[in-house]
């Protein structure tokens, strides 16, 4: 068989599953239906004004993860030498020879792991950039965003993060760029910078409007105040105290751990000199204010939010790392408005109140470093610039009753949820000296209260402005890498319910916990309207506080016994902020058995982005935003999100492999094609052939003269012998 002919045959078998591979992979984002959502059919535009591609925890790693370049291949070899010559028996030498080849082995399967896994950070960039091109060309996102966690290490040195930066920029971000910082306000700081500002004060309303002064007339800074969020300012104020974490505390009851303070010392002792010469840090806020799609550079600039593992968390995020981060990649805290145009909106407005609106409906887009709003942290004044940050959000936001505007939340802790709610439940981690803040899963309930009735204005009180439903959002955040979509909500006292517990079927509301027959009320059965196993369940509570009552009443007829036994009525705790799956039931059952209506509650969606690294399939969220005229008095912004992965980094491995191999059996078989038209390889086959008979008579030739009379084998030398 012809060598041409073999590799066509291995190419011919590779092809199909090289084609639907190649297909798949690179067409993935239509067969896997990723797209953003769509407004109606009535809507006046086919896609919606604002479309923000979100990606999550690329995490990507670097010459940390690889061995020693300037290591020996076989450090064995380097001490076999001595010590075979220091040996004094054979028996010392062969053990040092089977120690010698099993550390070799060892050697070189380190020397192997390693290239592997250099190949393998090879892949991964490619594999990324393969993402992000792909859904670049199928969805043509306004905007984009990566919610944190862009390296793979905050511990790396300042030359490690620059390679990794590079990586970032040049291979899986390739062809787009940092949000520039004219955004961020960096000219007018520049031109302000004789004006002396206190760091640690309170923002004042005039800061504030320098700050956003840029385009604010259609946008005006009106601070939403409400008696809630007038609390929630000055708690603000001051970062969370270390005794306010001890919600949860099942995870944190051990002693704090310690501060790497001598790590820090000694890695950054040189700097010492530097950092007390440094001028001043001077954050950049952002408070822009832009039409929304006037400026088509937004499709190639990359929104970077900080990760843990960029800057760190709480107990050792410090300037140093928040400046090299910001160099490469953006500010860590900043906002910008976007206004409406007239010809995104819809045509067929008759209202003249919408029609003659002095503001434009509006979207807010909030870049929040939630890496140190919990305590304690390693640094103080960074952690007080946070909060000034978050001070200037609320002071500066509009009126929670205009629903003409929405914020949308970009970060990367996901906030408190109760345990089995997501995949990672709510977990803090602290160093031993210092009770720095190590590692956290989520945000703490203060800090996740914080934002979500500060930010966006919601509260339990029902006689807050806008009635305590606050303001139009989404929160989108990353951290979890397998990812989860939820509903916070808190329940209003006071509120007349909008439904009955008796009307209420088991599989339209969560039904309290501490019920006597969790299990009947997961399969109850409806008659009459009234769920039985909820009568059942008040029964059983009944009788259970029946025989508590007597078993306590019986042994002594003393006054205190009976005392505890009818205890007094006392109020009902105030009402916690809780998360629900995403799609959530329409109720909410209490122990009191009072029913909520969750859609009616103050509710904002929080979607924690699945990662998109290979592990976790690749996953990409998609964020659509467009105004609905018919919402509301005078409309209402719409935010819907859609998500979708490529799969694991192998099968992208699996069909380049493929691609690659049918690739060298062609071109092999050309070569192998042409050599044999041109008579080299028929040339080949006759040497070939010749040397072949060659050795056939030659044997036959030695056979014939090893035959002897006498049966005996003759010699090469006894042959030469009789021929002489």
């Amino acid at each position: 068989m012809q060598l041409s002919r073999f590799f066509l045959c291995v190419a011919s078998l590779l092809l199909p599953v090289a084609l639907i591979g190649t297909t798949w992979l690179y067409l993935y984002p239509i067969l896997h239906g990723c797209a953003f959502p769509t407004p109606p059919s009535t809507y006046a535009q086919p896609s919606a004004p604002f479309r923000l591609l979100s990606l999550g925890d690329p995490q990507l790693e670097g010459d940390s993860s690889l061995p020693d370049p300037n290591a020996l291949i076989f450090p064995t070899l380097e001490t076999l030498i001595p010590n075979l010559r220091n040996a004094s028996n054979i028996t010392e030498i062969r053990d040092i020879a089977k120690d010698a080849a099993k550390g070799i082995l060892k050697d070189g399967g380190v020397w192997l792991e390693g290239k592997r896994k250099a190949i393998d950070l090879w892949g991964n960039d490619r594999y990324l950039a393969h993402i992000v091109r792909s859904l670049r060309w199928w969805t043509e996102p306004t905007h984009i965003s990566v919610l944190g966690d862009l390296l793979g290490s905050q511990w790396v040195t300042d030359g490690e993060f620059r390679k990794r930066a590079g990586r970032y920029w040049s291979v899986v971000m390739k062809g787009l760029e940092k949000v520039p910082d004219v955004v961020f306000g960096a000219v007018e700081v520049e031109e302000t910078e004789e004006v002396p500002v206190d760091s640690t004060a309170e923002p004042t309303a005039e800061l504030e409007r320098d700050q956003s002064s840029e385009g604010t007339e259609d946008v005006p800074a009106e601070p939403a105040i409400d008696q809630d969020s007038e609390k929630t300012e000055e708690t603000l104020l001051v970062p969370l105290p270390d005794f306010a974490m001890e919600q949860d505390s099942e995870t944190i009851e051990e002693t704090y751990p310690e501060q790497p303070t001598e790590e820090r010392n000694e890695s950054e002792g040189d700097e010492t000199d530097e950092k007390d010469n440094r001028s001043p840090r001077k954050a950049l806020w952002g408070g822009t204010t832009e039409v929304l799609g006037a400026d088509k550079n937004w499709e190639k600039r990359v929104i970077n939010i900080a990760g843990n593992h960029d800057i760190g968390y709480g107990g050792d995020i410090d300037e140093s790392r928040i400046e090299r981060f910001e160099r490469a990649f953006g500010s860590v805290n900043w906002d910008i408005w976007f206004t409406l145009p007239d010809e995104l909106r819809p045509n067929d407005i008759t209202d003249p109140s919408i029609q003659n609106s002095a503001r434009p409906p509006t979207l807010r887009l909030v870049v929040l470093n939630t890496m140190n709003l919990d305590t304690p942290a390693w640094s103080s004044e960074l952690q007080t610039e946070t909060y000034n940050y978050l001070n200037y959000v609320i002071t500066t936001s509009l009126p929670v009753d205009d629903k003409t505007h929405a914020t949308i939340l970009l970060t990367h802790i996901p906030l408190e949820k109760e345990a089995g709610t997501c995949v990672d439940s709510p977990y803090f981690d602290f160093f031993e000296v210092g009770g720095g803040l190590k590692e956290q899963n989520m945000l703490s309930y203060h800090s996740s209260k914080t934002v979500l009735e500060g930010v966006f204005g919601m509260t339990s009180n029902k006689y807050a402005e806008g009635r305590g439903l606050g303001r139009r959002g989404i929160i989108i955040n990353g951290h979890d890498h397998a990812g989860c979509d939820v509903v916070h909500y808190i329940r209003q006292p006071g509120v007349e319910d909008v439904c009955q517990v008796e009307e209420v079927k088991s599989h339209e509301a969560y039904w309290p916990t501490n019920t006597a027959n969790d299990t009947m009320i997961a399969t109850s059965m409806d008659i009459d309207g009234v769920d039985i196993n909820i009568v059942i369940a008040n029964d059983t509570d009944a009788e259970a506080a029946q025989k508590e009552s007597a078993s306590e009443s019986s042994p002594e007829p003393s006054p205190e016994p009976t005392a505890e036994a009818i205890p007094e009525p006392s109020e009902p705790p105030p009402p916690m902020w809780r998360a629900r799956r995403f799609p959530h039931r329409p109720y909410e059952i209490t122990p009191q058995n009072e029913c909520t209506n969750i859609d009616a509650s103050p509710h904002i969606r929080e979607i924690t982005l699945r990662s998109m690294m290979g592990e976790y399939s690749g996953y990409a969220g998609f964020l659509s935003a467009w105004f609905d005229e018919t919402k509301g008095e005078k409309g209402e912004w719409v935010l819907e999100f859609s998500t979708c992965g490529v799969g694991i980094q192998h099968w992208w491995w699996g069909v380049h492999i493929v691609d690659l191999i049918v690739v060298i059996c062609v071109l092999a078989a050309g070569i192998a094609a042409a050599a044999e038209k041109s008579g080299i390889g028929q040339l080949i086959f006759t040497e070939a052939k010749k040397l072949r008979e060659q050795k056939m008579a030659k044997k036959e030739k030695q056979t014939t003269v090893n035959g002897s009379t006498r049966g005996t084998t003759a010699s090469a030398t006894e042959v030469t012998v009789r021929k002489i």
